[in-house]
């Protein structure tokens, strides 16, 4: 009886060992290629109802995956950028930009990509 109870917990030892061995080795995984994974938003106005939904949006993005989204752009009208600078100092998330610098910071990630002109 009492070598089944050692060979038992010994099996036990040896499942959790190789369970630690996997825990421990998997945070050392190789890691992923950083993507700079980000999202467009274009802000037209400065409202009540969008502050409202740039709030909720951040907090949802904050929570999610830093491999799924990094950041958030939030292009900019002249009407809208009281709103988009407070959202910006506000959430670690968001950045602001105006219309032309998007097109010129998407154009410089194809062009470090791609390695061509855009």
């Amino acid at each position: 009886m009492s070598s089944t109870v050692f060979i038992v917990c010994l099996m036990l030892a040896g499942l959790g060992g190789a369970v630690l061995i996997v825990l421990l080795t998997g945070s050392n995984a190789e890691e992923k290629p950083h993507c700079g994974a980000f999202a467009l938003l274009p802000v037209t106005e400065d409202s009540p109802s969008e502050r409202a939904f740039l709030e909720y949006y951040a907090s949802q993005i904050m929570w999610m995956d830093a491999d799924i989204l990094q950041c958030v752009i939030l292009v900019c009208t002249p009407e809208s950028e009281e709103l988009c600078q407070e959202m910006t100092r506000n959430y670690t998330c968001y950045r602001m930009m105006a219309l032309q610098e998007v097109q010129e910071h998407i154009a410089a990630q194809f062009r470090e990509k791609y390695g061509k002109s855009g």
